[in-house]
């Protein structure tokens, strides 16, 4: 296979093999990125109806979009060769990160916590994996956790040799009596090995199992064969882990294993979601030395009475401890003797701070003003102080940093086209030093210099300009992708965090400023946040989501020792700054950083839809944090239905929108589609069956009572036909649309292609259009199409009229009542938008130029354009998901 091309795919390495196939790792020609290619065994493919469970199951595994899952790219065909295209994790497997001794205890719960989270993710899509074990976990260089091949496992479970379909590569797996390597048989859940019915909770089990390993360095379940194995697992407990290794071990950390392990479903964790936040609670009782002796299961041995007395007093002391750490603001959690103050409390977005070099100011972006945008404002740090705002300008304004002498501030504004610009730090005239989308400028140690990078590109530059005026220097080209950090502490060099080539992890460089080559440090970090990093003296403050300190040697700019953690919020810590602490004592910092946290809920939007233009301003629906997607509106726009996602479950409820009475239609702990009819009357819904998403479209009345089954392995449903008889969903891969009779259940297939999927397609109002949006290329974003109807079906490709094909992606369309207008959502204005395009009444080409509706104000909010949106759309008013970002700035000293 090596040196062969599949596709779109020229393969360059093999990775691995198993039962399922063998897996490559190639480079995708067209948009010149890495990937790993999984080509499936044509025995496992040769029968029709386990191929066509495949691809379902594989469909609904593509559609995950997590950090810890690995995504999938495409599942598709070339010749005679089956194959799934996804991405390339640079890094090792899980098992052999854990070794023969396991893994340190930081390193189980930071790793542990990724993997809960990704299968909590997939459960609420209704998604189980059914083959959970190390091997299907990657450990990437940035150490991040990838799951791989969610819901594969379910064409394996046909075969016959369910020792070949499970087959693994570990070196150190025991042999058959026929020597057959057995792999994924020492994870199974007892339901799983008996053959019966598994739901999420036999994830759980076998997460259990891979935490229990992870720990002792030992599998939970071993026998000397297969039969063996499946028998522990049946009728066994394993040993304590703390008795496994001899090692102080968390007693939360066994009771969470063994809750995991226990034989009874009922018995178990009933969600993912509570085994991570206990493992949460615990990793930052860990971080931050708050695991008391009482929380541990030391070896066994005798103890004298003295041994005891002390461990008394020690629980006394540790019992003190937690009191004093609970009296600290709800997830603010920190280590290395930090402190930490709060410094503003806005109700909306405050973030991007900076730190005078004096420490006697900070300086941040706030929307506090009201006007929708981030503007400049600067704040003493004495207690009392009000903030004063530098910058007025209707555009976002970020990234201030100030200069040496604390008289100056530098900034970046989205006004004109972008740009960074200089302010005295107590406000005054501000002046334009450099044109361009840049970000993160900042001073230079001697103040002679100003440094940015372009934002948010590919290819992109860093750049130093001298900060009283004049042309730019290119410093850094040498990065596919590159971001600047941080200035050294003497002023010759810069940090960059980046990588040279597609699918490299990203890692932080330093670079002379005298034209010298880029030079490795040895970190990797993570993406969450892109430009989060301050130079101090001989180490890096880094934020991940928690903030850490890196090591840096002077000489040679290599990573030293090993990272420290300095806090453990449960909240998104970023964009931290930092100069040396007042107290003048070695290697104590001052830190100011942005503490964040998001949610999504509904808004109402008025809105003239056959004049395309608001008619008003947005406003939030229900006036609290709950999380609420996915709503629909009758046509008078009287009733809405929507999903709501509490702590534990989800749920489809209606509102009556003149009074606000709400009823419950259904629960369930994944998460459900549901569509109500235009008369608003009944709701349409598929919901999960023991975790799965369940293509079976059920009807129940919008103001409650019971339900009835439409139709049988139909498809996910989408919408409503305009006049309310029939139902749209859709189905198979590449996805195609089909209408089910709501009366007769007859079905009926109005639209698909051959070879791409099709997505969100919406009838016209009288009946004789189609629109919806499809990528003809894989590689090209989607565009927004619409088709002629012909006996109910879609006219053939060449009639489809493109509506709004340039650059960026165009999703989600909808009718204006009359027909005369298609509103979409677009990225063409750099975020997702709502947009408008006028049509010709007769032959609905394009009249005019499209043109924007809505753009959510500001960087604190913001519209997710998957099936979550709807819209709900009435007469008068539209209904649809804001996602909506806060945050604060703390102090840590």
């Amino acid at each position: 296979m090596l040196g062969r091309r599949i596709s779109q795919y020229e393969i360059l390495d093999k990775l691995g093999a198993g039962g399922m196939g063998e897996v490559y790792k190639a480079r995708d020609t067209r948009l010149n990125r890495l990937a790993a290619i999984k080509v499936l065994a044509p025995d496992k493919m040769a029968d029709a109806d386990r191929r066509a469970r495949f691809v379902q199951e594989a469909q609904a595994a593509s559609a995950l979009n997590h950090p810890h899952i690995v995504t999938i790219y495409g599942i598709d065909r070339d010749g005679d060769v089956d194959f799934i295209a996804m991405e390339y994790v640079p890094g090792r497997t899980l098992d052999q990160a854990i070794g023969r001794r396991g893994l340190k205890l930081q390193d189980t719960l930071r790793l542990g916590v990724q993997i809960a989270d990704a299968l909590s993710a997939a459960h609420a899509a209704g998604i189980v994996h059914r083959d959970l074990k190390p091997g299907n976990v990657m450990v990437a260089d940035n150490g991040s956790v990838k799951v791989l091949d969610f819901g594969l496992a379910k064409l394996a479970e046909a075969s016959e040799s369910q020792d070949e379909a499970t087959r693994t590569l570990r070196a150190d797996a025991p042999l058959t009596e026929k020597g057959t390597i057995v792999g994924t048989v020492s994870y199974m859940s007892p339901e799983q090995a008996e053959g019966q019915t598994v739901d999420a909770r036999s994830d759980i089990f076998s997460f259990g199992s891979l935490l229990y390993e992870m720990v002792t360095g030992k599998r939970a379940f071993q026998g000397g064969s297969r039969m063996s194995t499946i028998a522990a697992i049946l009728r066994e407990d394993p040993k304590p882990a703390s008795e496994v290794t001899g090692e102080a071990m968390p007693r939360d950390l066994e009771k969470i294993i063994a809750r995991c392990l226990r034989k009874d479903v009922a018995r178990r964790f009933q969600h993912m979601d509570d085994v991570k936040v206990a493992l949460e609670e615990l990793k930052e009782e860990s971080d931050s030395g708050r695991l008391a002796a009482g929380q541990v299961t030391p070896r066994k041995a005798r103890r004298s009475p003295l041994v005891l007395a002390t461990l008394g007093i020690l629980l006394a002391l540790a019992a003190a401890a937690a009191l004093v750490m609970r009296s600290r603001p709800a997830g603010s959690t920190v280590g290395a003797g930090l402190k930490l103050r709060q410094l503003t409390q806005d109700a909306g977005l405050t973030s991007y701070p900076a730190i005078s070099p004096d420490g006697k100011l900070i300086a941040y972006a706030s929307d506090r003003a009201g006007d929708g945008g981030l503007d400049i404002w600067v704040q003493q740090l004495s207690r009392g102080a009000q903030p004063v705002r530098l910058t007025k300008d209707p555009a976002d304004e970020r990234f201030p940093s100030f200069s040496p002498d604390g008289g100056q501030i530098v900034f970046t504004s989205q006004r004109e086209g972008g740009g960074v610009y200089i302010i005295p730090s107590l406000g005054g005239e501000e002046r334009l030093l450099l044109r361009g989308e840049l970000a993160n400028p900042r001073f230079s140690p001697d103040g002679q210099w100003v440094a940015a990078a372009t934002a948010y590109r590919p290819s992109s530059k860093v750049f130093v300009v001298p900060a009283a005026g004049g042309a730019p220097r290119l410093v850094c080209d040498m990065f596919y992708d590159a971001a600047f950090q941080a200035w050294s502490p003497d002023g010759k060099k810069i940090l960059v965090r980046g990588y040279k080539q597609p699918g490299e992890p990203y890692a932080l460089w330093v670079v002379p400023l005298d034209g010298g080559p880029p030079i490795p440090t040895g970190a990797r970090v993570r993406l969450f946040s892109p430009f989060s990093t301050d130079w101090v003296d001989d180490s890096v403050l880094h934020s991940d989501g928690n903030l850490w300190r890196i090591r840096l040697a002077a000489d040679t700019g290599r990573v030293t020792g090993e990272p420290e953690r300095l806090t453990a919020g449960s909240d998104y810590e970023t964009f931290p700054r930092a100069i040396p602490a007042v107290s003048g004592k070695d290697g104590a910092w001052r830190i100011v950083f942005a503490s964040v946290q998001s949610s999504e809920n509904l808004w109402t939007l008025p809105i003239d839809l056959k004049a395309a233009k608001s008619s008003g301003e947005p406003r939030k629906l229900i006036p609290d944090a709950a999380n609420r997607t996915s709503p629909s509106l009758s046509r008078d726009g009287t009733r809405l239905a929507y999903v709501s996602r509490g702590l534990e479950s989800y749920s489809v409820r209606t509102r009556d929108m003149a009074t606000g009475a709400e009823k419950v239609l259904l629960q369930q702990a994944a998460e459900p589609r549901a569509r109500i009819s235009p008369d608003g009357s009944v709701v349409a819904y598929n919901q999960s069956v023991n975790g799965e998403n369940d293509t079976t479209i059920y009807l129940v009345p919008a103001s409650g009572g019971e339900s009835r089954k439409l139709c049988d392995a139909c498809g996910l449903i989408y919408n409503w036909s305009q006049d309310g008889k029939k139902i749209l969903f859709r189905s198979g891969n590449p996805m195609k649309f089909s209408m089910v009779d709501v009366a007769s259940g007859q079905q009926r297939v109005i639209l698909a292609h051959p070879k791409y999927h099709i997505h969100a397609v919406e009838f016209s109002p009288d009946d004789q259009w189609f629109a919806f949006h499809y990528a003809p290329d894989p590689g090209n974003p989607r565009a927004i199409y619409l088709a002629p109807v012909r006996d109910g079906q879609a006219a053939g490709e060449s009639e489809w009229i493109a509506i709004m094909d340039r650059p960026g992606s165009q999703t989600r369309p909808w009718w204006a009542p009359d027909g005369n207008v298609i509103y979409f959502l677009s990225t063409a204005g750099g975020k997702t938008e709502v947009w408008a395009q006028r049509l010709q009444p007769a032959t609905k080409h394009p009249l005019a130029e499209p043109f924007r509706i809505y753009n959510p104000p500001g960087e604190r909010y913001s519209i997710r354009a998957g099936t979550w949106f709807g819209p709900g759309i009435g007469p008068r008013f539209l209904v649809f998901p804001v996602s909506e970002t806060t945050g604060n700035i703390w102090i840590a000293e």
